[in-house]
């Protein structure tokens, strides 16, 4: 029987839980759940480099959405649109882009 640690494998369970929460929740800041998707080649289906308001709703994406992501009122979106649009849809502002530096 250890003296020093009675209860050795409740501390080495403990410890191991203690790792595993700090590496996930390190995992979950790197990536956050409310950053959306806005890889513009998903939603741009003619390769044109830009999104229609039909591509955008084939992707599940609502009117109001895109509307909120257009801009300039040109009737499509570019990747920072996109971006808009879909943060519109989730309810959240959508994370700068790098350039914006």
């Amino acid at each position: 029987m250890n003296t020093k640690f009675p209860h050795s494998g409740l501390l080495k369970l403990t410890l191991a839980g203690a790792i595993s929460a700090f590496a996930l929740s390190h995992a979950i800041a790197a990536e956050p759940a409310t950053s959306p998707s806005t890889d513009l080649s998903s939603f741009d289906s003619n390769k044109d480099g830009s999104v229609s308001q039909q591509e955008y709703l084939a992707k599940g994406g609502q009117k109001q959405g895109f509307k909120a992501g257009d801009s300039n009122g040109d009737g499509k979106l570019d990747s920072s649109e996109l971006s808009k649009a879909i943060a519109a849809e989730m309810g959240i502002s959508p994370s700068p882009s790098p350039s914006a530096n």
